[in-house]
């Protein structure tokens, strides 16, 4: 995941390392399905370790990077 935060503003070098992780989950039986709860999972565990610093802009920034990826 940090790849993808440190890569936001190089698209262009992000989007082929996506498209092989994508490659990757798709291999092992992950199906679009998946990916709502696994973002919810994500939200959550920021939410629960970083408190009353997860603020509203935070997770909406971070829903905006999950959707990317």
């Amino acid at each position: 995941m940090s790849t993808a935060v440190e890569n936001l503003s190089k698209l262009e070098d992000l989007t082929p390392i996506l498209k092989n992780l994508g490659a990757d989950h798709i291999s092992k039986g992950v199906e679009k399905e998946h990916y709502p709860i696994v973002m919810g999972a994500i939200i959550k565990t920021l939410k629960d370790n970083l408190g009353s610093d997860f603020t509203l802009s935070l997770r909406k920034a971070w829903k905006v990077v999950l959707k990317i990826v």
